[in-house]
């Protein structure tokens, strides 16, 4: 009798031993995950198989690139349960953009300043893309003002933003002058130089020795470009650049194709649709005096996305008819999914 119960007591603090010590066994076991090693997962309920059938496996290390992390069941024993996988992003993986050297002092323009931004996050190992990571928005420093650069961090992989003040462009600076050139005629230096010379009277100064002008000839369907340097001169600063249209003006808009016309959605940044029609006509016309841009959406019924962009003719020199891009329906993507990574997080940084 004695026995039977002695043996009864051993087993049941066994049992209590070998429970109590299940939270130990799994954050010693999460601690070591880190180096690529198995995972148990106390969370998920017990049952007649083994603890060991519940075991997960760390795809990834905490710091990978790409700032994702993989869980998902590994194969331990013959008699296997299968657990759903789950891929979250890690907290502790986003980097601060504050304090970036861009090396950026005057004015840029933004594709130079995304090729910084990705020569940067290259060194550091990660991928990041601009309106899926990060924004960036410039104002152009001018002689009546001084410009700004901000980039804001999205918070998944970079948080935080990187500002910059452009001072004030000089008042011999000639980079952000419009001369206002008729396009529609054949342009010579002659033209330049006298459309110049009315944009900055308050310097007496003379091609060849302040200023030079370089003009690629454009085509019926190829843009041209004017390019006025001022190396050398003791009273300008600067240089600018002028994109011209082909010969072929004015262009029919109604027949114009933009390279994002298959994305547009109603919440697509005006910037991003100038910016395609600027490449879509070779040359970038100026916004109310050459063309103007509507948007038209239900707003009695917005869940329908329903609506449009639409690009109309000003200057009847360049432009003609008008381009209508329809707004399209962005993806849908399952908000329950968005509970989920949270809890998966959540789990494993209370845990």
């Amino acid at each position: 009798m004695w026995k039977k119960k002695k043996k009864q007591i051993l087993t049941i603090l066994g049992s209590l031993i070998s429970i109590s010590s299940l939270p130990l066994i799994a954050i010693s076991c999460y601690k070591e995950s880190y180096e690529n090693k198995s995972i148990v997962d106390p969370r998920v309920p017990r049952s007649e198989k083994s603890f060991e059938d519940r075991e997960y496996k760390d795809s990834k290390k905490p710091n990978v690139p790409d700032g994702r992390h993989l869980v998902k069941p590994e194969e331990l024993s013959n008699e296997i349960e299968l657990v759903d996988e789950s891929e979250f992003d890690h907290p502790f993986d986003k980097i601060d953009i504050s304090s970036w050297d861009l090396g950026v002092e005057g004015n840029i323009n933004e594709d130079d300043l995304v090729k910084k931004m990705d020569r940067i996050s290259t060194s550091l190992g990660i991928k990041i893309q601009k309106n899926k990571d990060y924004s960036i928005r410039i104002e152009k420093a001018t002689r009546d003002s001084s410009g700004r650069v901000l980039i804001k961090g999205f918070g998944r992989k970079l948080y935080g933003e990187w500002k910059r003040t452009i001072r004030r462009l000089n008042q011999n600076d000639i980079s952000d002058l419009d001369l206002e050139l008729d396009y529609t005629n054949k342009i010579t230096k002659e033209d330049v130089a006298k459309a110049l010379d009315l944009k900055i009277d308050a310097f007496d100064v003379e091609e060849g020795k302040d200023f030079s002008i370089k003009i690629i000839e454009r085509w019926p369907a190829v843009p041209g470009k004017i390019i006025i340097n001022t190396y050398g001169s003791k009273t300008l600063d600067g240089e600018l650049t002028i994109k011209i249209p082909p010969e072929n003006v004015p262009i029919d808009l109604l027949n114009l194709k933009l390279d994002i016309g298959n994305r547009i959605t109603r919440y697509t940044p005006w910037d991003e649709i100038f910016k395609s029609f600027n490449r879509a006509i070779g040359f970038i016309p100026k916004l109310d005096r050459d063309f103007r841009i509507f948007t038209t959406h239900n707003v009695f019924a917005p869940d329908t996305f329903e609506g449009s962009f639409s690009i109309i003719a000003q200057n009847s020199k360049l432009f003609k008819n008008h381009l209508e891009l329809k707004s399209k329906r962005p993806k849908s993507f399952d908000i329950k999914k968005i509970g989920h990574v949270q809890k998966q997080v959540a789990s494993i940084k209370n845990y």
